[in-house]
């Protein structure tokens, strides 16, 4: 009889460093402002099956689920994921990569039940801020239609992208609100924030997204952890950040596991740090087993 090789602590590691290597990656860089894109404008995403930067369903408290005609910058059609079998299409909205799932038609899955599916090419990115100055401005809520709605005076919209001489808008809150004009009169509106100042929509603090990531790769550690300790009945402790955020510095410290373990997954999860750090005063260290984020006066 052939007996299961014994597979001990450090090989656990490496497996599930291995793992965690397939599961982070490097996504390109956002479609900066002037390049050309071409965009996926859904109404309802929340008949679609999506997954996050990590391959996983996005949480049911995803504000683009909550919303309607959401413009996904297309990155890549037709890409094969990391279990080999699954098709998709690699996206990206509010600087974070998607993937719209395929099925074997190569159609959106769910498609049927997401109502317009729109497909947007050759558009200018953008990236700014405007501020309306009164209610001159019309727009469509809806792009099927040619009903237009009054953009209400000193409210602030996020552009985009432009078609043509038609600038698609975003409208901060909870559900999200887009809209689409030509912003007419010039007179009636000005652009308040360049484009380099905006980071994310749903922005509540840098500190809060940086604690995300850490927690998102936690629940992956958990995961495999639970998976392999029941498949192999081993009782192999979690590797988790323990995250300590002050006004000046995050800090994360990898329990559980020794300094030279799981490189691959840390140098990813970096990446994605240093992502989310973009453009603020931050600035990231690494020392063995610790990730410190700090502003300039951090000590």
């Amino acid at each position: 009889m052939i007996k299961a090789p014994v597979i001990t602590g450090s090989a656990f590691r490496l497996i599930l460093s291995g793992l965690l290597l397939s599961l982070f990656f490097s996504f390109s860089e956002s479609g900066a402002a002037g390049q050309k894109a071409d965009y996926l404008i859904i109404e309802k995403p929340s008949a679609l099956h999506i997954l996050n930067q990590f391959q996983m369903r996005i949480e049911k408290n995803n504000i683009i689920l909550n919303s309607q005609f959401v413009p996904f910058r297309i990155v890549e059609e037709d890409i094969i994921l990391s279990d080999k079998i699954t098709s998709a299409h690699k996206v990206e909205f509010d600087h974070k990569p998607y993937y719209l799932i395929l099925d074997e038609k190569d159609r959106l899955l769910g498609q049927d039940l997401c109502g317009l599916v729109i497909k947007e090419t050759n558009c200018v990115t953008l990236g700014d801020s405007i501020k309306t100055l009164s209610d001159r401005i019309r727009a469509l809520p809806d792009p099927r239609t040619s009903t237009s709605v009054s953009l209400p005076g000193q409210n602030t919209y996020y552009r985009i992208y432009q078609k043509g001489r038609r600038f698609a808008l975003l409208q901060e809150g909870k559900p999200l609100k887009f809209f689409w004009s030509r912003l007419t009169p010039v007179s009636e509106w000005e652009i308040i924030r360049p484009v380099t100042a905006r980071k994310s929509i749903s922005s509540s603090g840098i500190e809060k997204k940086i604690k995300e990531k850490f927690d998102t790769v936690n629940d992956i550690y958990r995961e495999f952890t639970e998976a392999f300790n029941a498949r192999f009945n081993k009782n192999l402790d979690t590797p988790l950040w323990q995250v300590e955020i002050t006004e000046t510095a995050v800090t994360a410290v990898l329990a559980g596991i020794g300094p030279d373990s799981l490189l691959e997954s840390r140098k990813a999860l970096i990446n994605e740090l240093e992502y989310v750090i973009l453009g603020t005063e931050y600035s990231i260290y690494e020392e063995e087993n610790v990730i410190l984020i700090k502003k300039p006066n951090g000590y």
